[in-house]
């Protein structure tokens, strides 16, 4: 059994609808169809996809959403699902999903009872036992998941124009997501709160072989209750060591560059749930200057302080794509383990 779950190339039908609406906004920069809008590109190119035309209208006027909000929830999850690169996608593929709405949270009620029941079987004419569940909620509550792809206006005339953009746009959003997925930030008005805030890191005691490290993090997700699915998640170099270490090992090695060589961590896929949809946001300019790193910051600070490197899109026959996605995440206490600073 493959164990580890490295960049794969997406299918065609994992393409996504929300790849091709940012691709008919840069189209629509590059001036492929004279004055022709992304909505009518997108008629031209994909006639029969519906989605792709639903999901435009609602980025271009938000208070419509509401109309499509199957169709950007459905949409969002795709895309975030079918990132290759991203450990957080990988993880989503394999926790619940709920789809949300624009105006607020989501609460999803868990069996937090710390004993097992007896098995209930029912004698012929006996009352069935109702069992006195304790229960919990885990909130979800939509924050924006935002970040700006730059590119030249020229590439609209190669062969592969479509595919090099989604490229980028899924490389952009991989970091983006599992970056924001695997912090240990607190959730604000903002952000969602990462998954290692107020995870204190596991000790493997005595044994930090690889072996008694694995061993510790398995023992504590089951200890806390969990469902006995395990997912692990590390720095492409500590993860390509673990399945070097151990080719058979059953669990899955999401890589992720959001994470530092040597930290490691184990997670319950069913104490975990995702929320994806309420506003979708896509726009494009021809005109802006913006910095080019990541983190990107303010072109000129409080202090006077100027941000460097910048580039100006209008001069360099560029064109600018910004997504906005509402996401959020959260998991059941001791549902995320990790441990920090295992060097084998």
């Amino acid at each position: 059994m493959q164990a580890s779950r490295f960049p794969q190339a997406p299918t065609a039908a994992s393409r996504g609808h929300i790849a091709r609406a940012v691709y008919a906004h840069y189209l629509e920069g590059a001036r492929v169809m004279s004055g022709a809008s992304a909505t009518d590109i997108a008629a031209t190119r994909w006639p029969t996809d519906t989605a792709t035309a639903a999901i435009l209208k609602a980025s271009a006027s938000p208070a419509t959403t509401g109309d499509h909000g199957g169709i950007v929830a459905t949409a969002t999850t795709d895309f975030l699902t079918h990132l290759s690169a991203s450990a957080a996608s990988g993880l989503m593929a394999e926790a619940l999903v709920l789809p949300m709405g624009r105006d607020g949270a989501l609460s999803m009620p868990y069996d937090a009872s710390a004993t097992t029941a007896a098995a209930p079987w029912v004698a012929e004419n006996a009352p069935i036992e109702v069992q006195a569940a304790v229960t919990a909620a885990l909130s979800l509550s939509p924050r924006k998941l935002g970040f700006i792809v730059a590119v030249s206006r020229t590439l609209a005339k190669a062969p592969a124009a479509e595919a090099l953009v989604g490229h980028l746009l899924r490389e952009r959003a991989a970091l983006a997501f599992d970056r924001a997925l695997f912090s240990a930030d607190a959730g604000n008005a903002t952000r969602v709160a990462g998954l290692l805030n107020g995870v204190t890191a596991l000790d493997p005691g005595p044994n930090r072989s690889l072996t008694g490290v694995l061993a510790a993090l398995v023992g504590a997700l089951g200890n806390a209750g969990g469902s006995g699915r395990v997912i692990l998640a590390a720095h492409p170099t500590t993860a390509a060591l673990i399945e070097l270490a151990h080719p058979m090992l059953r669990f899955p090695i999401l890589a992720t560059r959001a994470l530092v060589v040597g930290h490691v961590v184990a997670i319950d896929p069913a104490g975990v749930a995702f929320g994806a949809g309420g506003e979708l946001d896509i726009e494009r300019t021809n005109s802006a200057m913006i910095h080019m790193a990541d983190p990107g910051l303010e072109l000129v600070n409080d202090a006077g302080v100027r941000a460097d490197p910048v580039r100006e899109i209008f001069q360099t026959d560029g064109i600018a794509i910004r997504l906005l996605l509402d996401v959020s995440f959260a998991a059941q206490p001791g549902a995320v383990q990790f441990v920090e600073s295992v060097l084998w």
